[in-house]
């Protein structure tokens, strides 16, 4: 009985001294880690808000009542008439709906290689130009689809 007792009471003091040097390894790592900025390639690349790219995604697939989806939509018009009478609303009605209260500014539109044109103001989204998290969809070889959002705070 007194064997048993010291081979449990040297057992556990190897683990709790293993356990002790993986902490102090692990801890090491994350200090060594927090300051060496070559390694901290995963601290935000591109600030994106998800949900906004999620909706944004679940905007361009939405299919119309003509049967065409919003994206072949989008690509089929020029930039400046990118909207029509059901993308442009519902464009308006989801981003406004949904992010109004955590966005100062959102804007969505036509962008052009050469810049903005007479897209930089659409009749749902105003004028463009302002800064902050943004996204940029390649409709078709000169046209891209940009939404932009101004945080409030």
């Amino acid at each position: 009985m007194l064997l048993d007792t010291k081979a449990q009471v040297g057992e556990t003091i190897t683990w709790i001294v293993a356990t002790i040097i993986i902490i102090l390894i692990l801890i090491f790592s994350i200090f060594i880690v927090s300051f060496n900025k070559k390694t901290r390639k995963f601290e935000l690349l591109h600030e994106k808000d998800l949900l906004v790219i999620k909706s944004l995604t679940a905007y361009l697939l939405t299919e119309s009542p003509s049967g065409k989806i919003v994206f072949e939509q989008l690509k089929d018009r020029s930039p400046d008439e990118l909207f029509n009478d059901f993308n442009g609303p519902l464009a308006k009605a989801i981003f406004y709906g949904f992010y109004k209260e955590d966005y100062l500014k959102i804007w969505l539109g036509a962008y052009t290689p050469k810049g903005f044109t007479k897209t930089r103001v659409n009749d749902y989204f105003g004028g463009a130009g302002v800064r902050g998290v943004s996204d940029k969809i390649q409709l078709d070889e000169d046209k891209y689809l940009l939404l932009t959002l101004t945080k409030s705070n």
